[in-house]
């Protein structure tokens, strides 16, 4: 077995340029893979959105709607808090919730990166 320090330095520089291309390579191939994944999802993202159809928000406005527990006895609706994980869910539910009640003034939606000082109306 040659000794390392024997080998021409063109040799080793050789080898690095290829590893270095193996590894780029492994590496572009996985972005590549991750990005088509990605615009997959948001392809179908975006088809659901178009949709119109959410389950979620369906139950939510047939409970804003119809239940008498979200009425008080004056027949005022009551508050009601949602909590939810992502900022867009957020945005989302304000949004869809001022339609719904008509007066965009009537939701606070309260991000918690904004802290405890700072509230995003409708």
């Amino acid at each position: 077995m040659e000794d390392l320090e024997d080998v021409p330095e063109e040799v080793v520089q050789a080898e690095e340029k290829l590893a270095d291309r193996a590894t780029v390579a492994q590496i572009i191939a996985e972005l590549k893979a991750e990005i088509s994944i990605l615009k997959r999802l948001e392809a179908l993202a975006l088809q659901v959105r178009q949709s119109g159809c959410d389950r979620k928000w369906e139950k939510l406005s047939r409970l804003l709607q119809n239940q008498g527990e979200m009425f008080d006895a004056a027949g005022h609706r009551c508050k009601l808090i949602i909590f939810t994980e992502h900022k867009d869910t957020l945005l989302y539910l304000r949004e869809r919730i001022a339609g719904l009640l008509g007066r965009s003034e009537a939701v606070i939606a309260i991000h918690g990166s904004m802290g405890g000082e700072q509230a995003a109306s409708g």
